[in-house]
């Protein structure tokens, strides 16, 4: 009321002499509180939209503040940030007594309990020279053994479908992850528990490093012996491939045992072809003197002896013997026995090619070519000479040795050509491979000249080896010229057949042309079927036309081009055949390979 009567005297004078009424006062009073009111600011944009930013930016100030004046770190939060804004950790309060505790850091550093930990954040040390330390790289993670489980599963399921690429990628994906959880753990009991031979060797392919395999190789061993040792021979499907791959791994001690029993009793065989399997492995076991050094080779000499393990392995078995003999040392008398023997075409036709490299392995120039060979060959040459010119040796195993003789490092040595002559000389019944090597080392016309008369022998084995060495002589129109005078003027159909193939296999560039010129209906019949054998596979249906020739032979052979080709499309043609030629026999022909194609 006052502030409303103060107003009411600052009036002019004539309303001041009025006195105001009641009503008056009260419509001023009530003015003057509109007006006030109308001045104000509204509070409540403040207090729902301004206040609650304001308190939020408050609080992330307060949680990302940084440290104290006094250099100690803030209290962490629930996350920390360990980033490239850490700071070094500080010395542990309860240091360890003992000088000797080390430890070792995530990268596999070392460092001792009592010093500080190095720097790892890429920030200066204090305490170094103040050079800058690169960050450590971020850690593989943990898998889990859900991870380790599905991807187990994942091998399993590839050997089953034959899926290689998924088999590869989960064995990969277990080695590379062999450190980051019990990897090798469930790898040991998904092989202890599986019965899948096939399955079992891929998971022990995934197997990260030398030492598990070689334990886990070992404990299948301890729990199958009776299968290393052949004593038990039933093995499942893809057995021996995983016994065979676990035989690689087993300790030196164990592996000497099987081989000493597979030797001796010639069990199991899948491990004897292991350890005569490789023709190269005598080779590297004479580089490295490994063979030399070997104390089972008087085993393996008796079993070579006793000629019952199949002829391969035998073979295999006696060129490492001999390959663990000294190039200086003379020709063992056991090479002399019989049972021996029969092994040497082997040895000369595999061995003797890496002599040079065998014997001067470390030379600094090649040697020279009488420096080349061991100390023993000499001898070792008189000997086979003497079998070859004995009546009493098998006929086969001097063809075997003749033709063993014909390696680039053996026939152009003197005793080689000596005994050649001879042989050719004698015309015993290795006659025929006499002259094969004597084609494959012609070089004269008398060399040719004797071939192709040889050719005229009235024995078919004698003309044929004639041709042989015919088409084995060195590149050259000698060899052709003489190969078509039989073809021209021979009088055995069926060397002349041999000739003409024979021409055919020298000359592949000419050989259409050559099949072209002796397919005419005027030249023998006999060769008629050579060209027929010898044109292309694309040319199907020229053998399609010859198929209907008026020459049995000719259909014959043309319908056996055909089956050979194994094209389906050529089904209705062979089921056609099959029902019309005149020939019963050419028939049968047909429908047999018909049914092939179906």
């Amino acid at each position: 009321m006052r502030s409303a009567l103060a107003v009411w005297r600052a009036r002019s004078f004539n309303d001041y002499m009025a006195e105001p009424t009641d009503e008056q006062l009260m419509a001023e009073a009530d003015r003057l509180k509109q007006a006030d009111a109308n001045k104000r600011l509204p509070w409540w944009p403040f207090f729902y939209c301004v206040l609650p930013v304001l308190l939020a930016l408050g609080l992330i100030v307060f949680v990302n503040r940084p440290g104290n004046n006094d250099g100690r770190p803030n209290k962490p939060n629930a996350v920390p940030d360990l980033g490239a804004q850490g700071r070094p950790l500080t010395k542990p309060a309860n240091v360890p007594k003992d000088e000797s505790r080390a430890h070792t850091m995530d990268d596999g550093g070392y460092y001792d309990g009592l010093k500080e930990p190095p720097v790892k954040d890429g920030t200066v040390d204090p305490a170094k020279d103040g050079k800058t330390k690169e960050p450590d790289p971020t850690p593989n993670p943990v898998v889990s053994d859900f991870e380790i489980e599905i991807t187990i599963r994942n091998i399993a399921t590839g050997v089953k479908n034959n899926d290689p690429r998924t088999v590869a990628s989960a064995q990969q994906w277990l080695r590379d992850n062999a450190k980051n959880g019990p990897v090798a753990e469930r790898i040991t009991a998904a092989l202890t528990s599986e019965q899948n031979a096939r399955i079992r060797l891929a998971l022990f392919d995934a197997i990260a490093g030398l030492e598990p395999r070689q334990k886990w190789a070992m404990t299948v061993y301890a729990g199958r012996t009776a299968k290393f040792m052949g004593t038990e021979e039933n093995y499942t499907e893809g057995e021996i491939d995983e016994l065979e791959a676990y035989f690689r791994y087993l300790d030196d001690p164990t592996i000497t045992t099987v081989r000493q029993n597979s030797f001796r009793t010639e069990k199991p065989l899948w491990l004897l072809k292991r350890f005569g399997a490789e023709r190269s492995s005598f080779v590297i076991a004479a580089l490295n003197d490994t063979a030399k050094k070997d104390p089972l080779l008087p085993d393996i000499l008796e079993l070579v002896k006793r000629g019952t393990a199949p002829a391969e392995i035998r073979e295999n078995l006696f060129l490492y013997w001999m390959s663990a003999l000294d190039e200086n040392s003379a020709l063992p008398t056991e090479v002399r026995d019989p049972r021996v023997t029969a092994n040497l075409p082997a040895f000369l036709r595999v061995y003797y090619p890496f002599s040079p490299l065998i014997v001067h392995l470390n030379g600094t120039k090649p040697p020279e070519p009488e420096q080349r060979d061991h100390a023993y060959l000499p001898e070792l040459l008189q000997y086979i000479r003497d079998l070859l010119a004995t009546t009493i040796v098998d006929k086969d195993l001097k063809s075997q040795l003749i033709a063993a003789l014909g390696n680039a490092n053996l026939r152009q040595r003197p005793e080689v050509t000596e005994m050649i002559n001879a042989g050719l000389a004698r015309k015993d019944d290795n006659y025929p491979d006499y002259l094969a090597f004597a084609g494959s080392q012609a070089r004269t016309s008398k060399d040719y000249d004797l071939l192709r008369s040889a050719a005229n022998d009235p024995k078919p084995e004698v003309a044929r080896g004639a041709i042989k060495g015919l088409k084995d002589a060195p590149a050259g129109e000698a060899a052709d010229l003489r190969l078509r005078e039989i073809l021209n003027e021979g009088t055995n159909d069926g060397v002349k057949a041999d000739a003409f193939a024979a021409l055919i296999e020298r000359n592949p560039r000419d050989a259409q042309k050559l099949v072209d010129e002796y397919i005419d209906p005027a030249k023998p019949v006999t060769l008629r079927v050579v060209a027929v054998a010898h044109i292309p596979a694309k040319d199907v249906e020229r053998l399609q036309d010859l198929a209907e020739d008026s020459e049995l032979k000719i259909r014959q052979a043309a319908i056996n081009r055909l089956g050979a080709l194994k094209d389906k499309k050529l089904h209705s043609f062979l089921k056609r055949v099959s029902t019309h030629d005149t020939s019963p026999v050419l028939r049968q022909l047909a429908a047999k390979y018909a049914k092939e194609l179906e």
